[in-house]
């Protein structure tokens, strides 16, 4: 009889009392096993099958600390969770040794499943990601409603993607207006729970019933304190993006994309639309209160046609 598998053993490097928590709470919930360390001082990783790390740690370069753990061990898988970061920084984060960036890092499932997930990058013994110490390449980001309302929130790894000749700017264009419409609806549709149809209900002074909504709930904490998680992976020629709301959920499109693809431009629709016509699949999970979009790239991409 095959004895089972050890269970995975993570370890958590830094001195941030909040990650060090969470990372714990997360292994109970997985039955994994759990250490910590507070620097990179004898650093042993060869013993864990991932590293957590802040990147804060006394006396050591974050960047230094990344370089060193790949020196040591290529293949492991390191998910940075830094407490103060632009997306602007997640590409050099990545490009020096994690797996995966996430911020912040207070969303416990988002949490959860970056570990889930780069456990099993760091397992895949094939697959490329865009940058050569790992299969994947992965972005999380974490916002509340409030926080992204009136922002755009940029589209990670696009850039890398056309630099390396995978996507040209069509493409990169195309997919950037399926992610904003993704972001508009998961907002407004499900953590704001706004109706299309008060768009067309305006009042004696001219102002629609949407708008007016809209503003209401921002100042209310129920609404403006949902979450926003979004996340952004390449691996094995695949660019993935998923969008994930608090909002009572959705019910999904008719599954057949061709008729997706020639629905109906109305209000309504018009951002689902744009969404089918831009990527390869789509699919909702969670209720529909999560939407994943895929689209295949290949280095064969002509730039004068567009992919």
């Amino acid at each position: 009889m095959k004895s089972p598998e050890p269970a995975p053993h993570i370890l958590v490097v830094g001195n941030a009392p909040h990650l060090s928590q969470s990372c714990k709470e997360a292994c109970r919930e997985l039955g994994w096993k759990h250490s910590e360390q507070v620097d990179a001082s004898a650093l042993d990783a060869g013993r864990f099958d991932l590293i957590v790390t802040d990147l804060e740690l006394p006396n050591t370069d974050a960047l230094q600390l990344l370089r060193d753990l790949r020196c040591g061990r290529p293949q492991i898988p390191i998910l940075v969770v830094p407490r103060c970061a632009t997306v602007e920084r997640s590409t050099e984060l990545l490009r020096e040794g994690a797996t995966e960036v996430l911020f912040p890092s207070e969303d416990a499932i988002a949490l959860l499943e970056a570990l889930q997930r780069d456990l099993v990058h760091g397992k895949a013994v094939q697959g490329s990601g865009l940058f050569e110490h790992s299969s994947a390449s992965v972005v999380t980001l974490a916002f509340r409603t409030a926080e992204v309302v009136g922002r755009k929130i940029p589209l990670c790894l696009a850039a890398e993607l056309e630099e390396c000749g995978k996507i040209n700017k069509k493409t990169r264009h195309k997919l950037e207006l399926a992610f904003q419409e993704a972001v508009a609806n998961a907002l407004e549709h499900g953590n704001l729970e706004l109706d299309s149809r008060w768009r067309e209900l305006i009042d004696a002074a001219g102002a629609d019933k949407y708008s007016a909504v809209k503003k209401q709930r921002l100042s209310q904490a129920y609404y403006a304190d949902r979450k926003l998680v979004i996340s952004f992976e390449y691996c094995d020629d695949v660019f993935t993006i998923r969008v994930r709301d608090e909002g009572p959920g959705f019910c999904p499109p008719p599954s057949d994309l061709h008729e997706q693809k020639t629905a109906s431009l109305k209000c309504s629709g018009r951002g689902l639309a744009i969404i089918s016509r831009s990527v390869d699949e789509v699919s909702y999970v969670r209720g529909g209160r999560e939407i994943c979009m895929r689209k295949r790239v290949s280095c064969n991409v002509s730039h004068g046609r567009g992919a």
